[in-house]
């Protein structure tokens, strides 16, 4: 089992350096350490979640009164890490909206398949509580549709801007914030009533909402990144160009101030 996960891993990083060496650029590496720091949410969204793992001798790291295997880290590097980047660069590039859902649902696939292999055969991690099938919902199945797509769209806004070390460091920070900005604030309704005595109903009911939300992100997202590239949104109206410069994030002065009415 871990070493599928390592071989997913390796074969990330792999990708990730090829694309570091041909855009001279150590953003996709970093992103792939930044993972391993990312893995550190891990604790936090399984006991919200209603998951735990088997025990297991290849312990990453004990908190939250959980040991969290290897397994777990290292399969950050690919869905968390490389994966990221790829779609910043796609972002950058233009890709039509209707590609990036698809890729967004293909993650959701590549998930879900997981979580079916580990159900049959591995099984070195469950969910429990009065519906696993529920928390299922909660253990990154929909999330991961737009977690990668808003890193991705934080380094679109960002990366840019920067250089050297200062680029390469984006890669460390933003999955960790971007993984808790969405499984905290699209599947929280699902996480309280994992923890809160309800009725059946009201339990599906939350799941539901923080399904709709978890894909509901997805367009919102992509809907931004199609706009920055555009030129329609910048964070900060930047100070006027030098004479004969064009800023590529600087939306056009519509018309310039317009004359006092003249007096009666």
């Amino acid at each position: 089992m871990l070493s599928i996960w390592a071989v997913m891993a390796a074969a990330a990083v792999v990708v990730a350096a090829r694309l570091a060496v041909r855009d001279r650029d150590a953003l996709p590496v970093v992103a792939c350490v930044g993972a391993l720091i990312c893995a550190l949410n891990e604790p936090i969204y399984d006991i919200l979640a209603n998951l735990r793992y088997a025990e297991t001798p290849h312990v990453a790291y004990h908190a939250f009164g959980r040991d969290i295997p290897w397994t777990l880290p290292i399969g950050y590097v690919p869905w968390v890490g490389l994966m990221p980047y790829v779609l910043y660069r796609m972002m950058a590039a233009g890709t039509p909206r209707r590609t990036l859902h698809r890729i967004a649902a293909g993650l959701i696939m590549s998930v879900l398949a997981l979580e079916l292999v580990n159900a049959v055969w591995w099984h070195n991690w469950g969910y429990y509580g009065e519906s696993p099938t529920r928390s299922t919902l909660g253990g990154g199945v929909v999330q991961m549709a737009a977690m990668p797509l808003l890193c991705a769209l934080l380094y679109l806004m960002l990366a840019d801007r920067l250089q050297g070390w200062r680029r390469a460091a984006l890669g460390l920070v933003l999955p960790g914030l971007a993984l808790p900005m969405v499984f905290a604030s699209t599947t929280w309704p699902l996480y309280f009533s994992n923890h809160a005595t309800l009725p059946a109903t009201v339990d599906w009911f939350a799941a539901a909402v923080a399904v709709v939300l978890s894909l509901g992100a997805v367009p919102v997202i992509t809907s931004v990144a199609a706009r920055w590239h555009a030129g329609e949104l910048v964070l900060v109206r930047p100070t006027p160009a030098a004479a004969g410069t064009a800023d590529p994030h600087r939306l056009p002065d519509h018309a310039a101030a317009a004359p006092p009415p003249a007096s009666p």
